[in-house]
């Protein structure tokens, strides 16, 4: 019984640090969530193509955009839909399923563990039927 008593506080101590780790992972989603801008969230795709590419800027330098953003916005490339080249967020992205399809297939090929130049072919084989793309130079 005289054991049990001694690791009553102990028990107490290690339930307090596992609360405290939870409500802090929950405060760090939180964080994350509001570093990106609220036109992030336009959809489900749209979020999962603009953590693509937050997590894989350098591939998404070297894909070609099939959108036709070219010509209005000026864009080099597929990471140009998602990330301004002066830093922060473009908007264009959140309303472009195409550049958010191209931004998930090439992160898919990319787990799959295609190169840059393999997943390069495959976005232009899949996404050329959609027009001209940027003018982007194939990755090295």
């Amino acid at each position: 019984m005289r054991r049990i008593r001694n690791r009553a506080p102990l028990l107490v101590i290690i339930v307090l640090v596992v609360i405290a780790a939870l409500l802090s992972a929950c405060g760090s989603a939180r964080t994350a969530r509001q570093e990106l801008p609220s036109f992030v969230y336009t959809s489900a795709a749209s979020l999962e193509g603009y953590r693509v590419a937050v997590a894989m800027p350098e591939l998404l330098e070297v894909l070609p955009c099939y959108c036709g953003c070219r010509e209005p916005a000026g864009h080099r490339s597929l990471k140009d839909c998602f990330l301004k080249p002066e830093g922060g967020f473009d908007e264009h992205a959140s309303s472009c399923d195409l550049c958010v399809k191209e931004a998930i297939d090439a992160a898919t090929w990319h787990k799959q563990g295609r190169s840059p130049r393999e997943i390069r072919a495959l976005i232009d084989e899949k996404y050329q039927e959609f027009g001209k793309p940027t003018d982007t130079p194939p990755p090295h």
